[in-house]
């Protein structure tokens, strides 16, 4: 199985594995299939899941591999931009490719490495699979890109390998953005030690600070990576804020789990915007705004005094729905936050304790540009006290719509003279065969 370093990060297993039956038997297996037809029959079964909707002749098909987040970018770039989006499920894609590759050698980012050295002999098949699946999504429409979430998966090496022999560009909008200086030398340090090269074509950031990274690791081709943004920020431009009075809602994002770095400010930020809450008898929705459904008994078992005032604890509700309605957005570490700055609501984060250090932080207050557009409370009390102000008479919004989309930019580039579906488009259309 993969084994940890001294860093934490997750290394590949010893060569020996190689000699292992288990590795025997999957090589087996997937030599069988490869013989009986079984690996074409797998791409012809996920070829007819594929989805093409809105699909128009004339326009250039990019076969889009669905996943979380992914494919909000998707939906927005279908209703800014002239590109078929079809989609495939890139659960789906890795599920047929486990039955062929040892789990012990499913390590994101080694993977590439390993394909073309220890897992050579696996190659052909990936290969073989990469291409049928491609040759069956064009007996309906013939697919002229491929686009992807992450640079590095392991699943989508055998569409990279195809596309390379095909003549049919991968491209990857990749949804990891690398913002905080921590986890930037912890992504570095993994790429370097996997001495990772990014096998598709070309690849769009959502930030100067994410670009930075990877021109550092190395592991691009020249002039194939460019910021762009993430297109699902664009339907910001097209949504107003309520007015202040008609604003019904409170909303703090959760920052709860230790893996936003400042679970200690988490649980005393909740006590003062419930301290608040009491002390001022507000009927304005105290809403808890959750990643995911199933994190929401943790949160409340964080957040007592939330519980005690009838806070709503809540995964599905979208943010474009929910922000113009809030008096505030509150939280730490999370584009849900700063979301917040490009519409007309304020911004508030804590900086006190374990959400101080500035080298985990997404927004730092010793920026002016931070500090002239986001409220930075030091103590659980001032907390208390801007919390009370948006449930009573309000709390202004501080900054310009023009500094605060230059402080939303710092983590996400937001353009302001086009769109970042249309710089997206314009990524794949470059790389497009002539």
């Amino acid at each position: 199985m993969p084994v940890r370093d001294d860093t934490g990060l997750i290394v590949p297993p010893p060569p020996g594995l190689l000699q292992s039956g288990k590795d025997a038997f999957y090589r087996l297996r997937a030599a069988l299939d490869d013989r009986l037809g079984g690996i074409e029959r797998a791409a012809d079964n996920l070829a007819s899941a594929i989805r093409w909707p809105d699909w128009q002749a004339g326009r250039p098909t990019v076969l889009c591999l669905a996943r979380a987040t992914f494919n909000k970018d998707v939906a927005e770039m279908r209703r800014r931009t002239d590109l078929n989006l079809a989609e495939l499920d890139t659960t789906a894609v890795k599920a047929v490719q486990e039955r062929w590759i040892p789990p012990e050698w499913r390590v994101q980012t080694y993977f590439t490495g390993l394909v073309g050295n220890e897992l050579a002999a696996f190659r052909p098949y990936l290969l073989k699979f990469g291409r049928a699946l491609l040759r069956a999504a064009g007996k309906t429409h013939p697919i002229d890109a491929m686009m992807a979430a992450n640079i590095d998966y392991w699943q989508d090496e055998a569409l990279r390998l195809a596309g390379q022999e095909m003549n049919v560009p991968f491209i990857t909008l990749c949804r990891e953005n690398y913002t905080i200086p921590t986890d930037q030398q912890t992504i570095w340090t993994r790429y370097h030690m996997a001495k990772f090269r990014y096998s598709g074509t070309a690849a769009g950031v959502y930030s100067e600070a994410t670009k930075k990274v990877w021109d550092e690791v190395g592991c691009f081709a020249p002039n194939t990576v460019f910021v762009t943004g993430a297109p699902r920020f664009d339907r910001w431009r097209d949504i107003e804020a309520l007015p202040v009075e008609q604003r019904d809602c409170l909303t703090l994002i959760s920052f709860a789990s230790p893996l936003y770095y400042a679970p200690t400010a988490y649980r005393e930020t909740a006590q003062a915007i419930g301290e608040a809450c009491q002390d001022v008898k507000a009927k304005t929705r105290i809403i808890l705004k959750i990643k995911k459904q199933n994190e929401i008994e943790e949160n409340r078992d964080a957040s007592p005094k939330l519980v005690e005032v009838g806070a709503e604890f809540i995964a599905d509700w979208p943010l474009f729905d929910l922000l113009p309605r809030s008096r505030a957005v509150i939280g730490y570490n999370s584009m849900a936050v700063a979301e917040g700055l490009l519409t007309d609501l304020p911004v508030i984060i804590p900086n006190w304790g374990d959400a101080v250090p500035r080298e985990r932080s997404m927004f730092d207050p010793d920026e002016p540009l931070e500090r002239n557009c986001i409220y930075f409370p030091s103590s659980p009390a001032e907390m208390r006290d801007l919390v009370k102000r948006a449930l009573t008479t309000g709390l202004p919004v501080i900054g310009s719509i023009a500094d605060r989309r230059r402080c939303f930019s710092k983590v996400i580039v937001a353009p302001t003279d086009t769109t970042s579906s249309a710089l997206v488009e314009a990524m794949i259309r470059r790389f497009l065969p002539r």
